[in-house]
């Protein structure tokens, strides 16, 4: 088990650090200022000493973002990214680009998008009128920076979708929230011809019915299924290295209302009893109660740092009937209260 988590370990520094290297060598400023510098460094130390979580990097990430006023970061790293850097799961690639159409490969996409990025993240897709609507969704919204996981995702399916078909394909609009006012279209328009709505809605994007049918003229049906056939195991054994620990983070990570999340209905999830669950867990030493309250201190930590989000609707989507219950459980561990930690460790006040 301990050279599974190892295994796995390793793989996510390798993401981490891929990610971290291209996201230094597409920025705009000539200079990084001395205390971005110390930052990054302290990242690339942390990750090679595994003293690192994805909630931690997505913060410093995050962080850089906003004092380097990097707000097309995603948009510019995409034209020169190699696949494989932030695709660390190439084979995922391969197979997607491998696929017979548009509908399919979007479906694919969907489906595998939390491999490459948090469980807590994911990818719907829904038609309207005559438009196919892609709108990136995550767990806690309203995130300062929020917009980079939501850019990552339109710009690697546009990416994977012009890989498959060519440059036929493209989004007809985007539509940005009204509060990027970062958002430079001139850059986007540089990987993309698609029209750009402000709006008060969600980031999002979209393109004509008629385009999920795009045929990919090179599809082989054979290489495809050998293809699919290594995903699986890819992803099986993907799964197989997870320690209990990790499945169970990532299940906590992928539901709604988390703090209403209980043993029994975890044990249940994945099928064992409560006294299996709770054993296995133990060997760990770790306990259902314990990774369900870190990921509350590491999501409610990010959210109060680093959004406007209010303490209340925050309370509610985690599943807290009343903001007095969550403000108790908060201040057991902080001793401070929400609003207090917010005023005192907030990374950037919003105008």
């Amino acid at each position: 088990m301990e050279a599974n988590i190892n295994i796995y370990q390793q793989h996510l520094n390798a993401g981490w650090k891929n990610y971290l290297e291209v996201f230094i060598d597409n920025l705009v400023v000539q200079k990084i200022p001395l205390q971005q510098q110390r930052i990054i460094n302290e990242c690339f130390e942390d990750i090679a000493s595994n003293n690192i979580n994805s909630v931690s990097f997505e913060l410093i990430i995050h962080q850089l973002v906003i004092d380097l006023n990097e707000h097309m970061i995603v948009w510019r790293m995409i034209k020169n990214l190699r696949v494989n850097q932030l695709f660390v799961r190439g084979p995922l690639y391969i197979y997607l680009i491998s696929l017979p159409d548009i509908k399919s490969c979007l479906t694919e996409i969907t489906r595998l998008i939390g491999f490459f990025l948090d469980a807590s993240y994911s990818l719907h897709c829904y038609q309207s009128d005559q438009s196919i609507i892609i709108e990136p969704q995550e767990l806690v919204d309203e995130y300062l920076a929020s917009f980079l996981k939501a850019d990552t995702s339109l710009c690697l399916t546009l990416y994977i979708l012009k890989e498959l078909v060519g440059p036929i394909f493209d989004y007809e609009t985007i539509y940005i929230p009204n509060n990027r006012t970062g958002f430079d279209a001139n850059v986007t328009l540089l990987f993309t011809k698609a029209k750009i709505i402000f709006h008060d809605g969600p980031m999002m994007a979209s393109f004509h019915v008629k385009q999920v049918n795009i045929k990919n003229k090179s599809f082989d049906r054979e290489y495809n299924q050998q293809l699919s056939y290594q995903v699986s195991e890819l992803l099986s054994t993907f799964h197989l290295k997870l320690s209990l620990t990790e499945k169970v983070q990532k299940y906590i990570l992928s539901v709604e209302k988390p703090a209403r999340q209980t043993r029994e209905m975890a044990a249940d999830h994945f099928k064992m009893s409560k006294s299996t669950f709770s054993r296995k867990l133990k060997e760990e030493k770790q306990s259902f109660k314990e990774i369900q309250n870190e990921i509350i201190w590491e999501l409610a930590i990010k959210a109060l740092t680093t959004t406007t989000i209010t303490i209340q609707n925050f309370a509610l989507y985690m599943g807290y009937a009343e903001r007095s219950s969550f403000e108790r459980f908060f201040r057991k561990k902080f001793t401070l209260s929400p609003a207090k930690y917010r005023k005192k460790h907030m990374i950037r006040k919003v105008k």
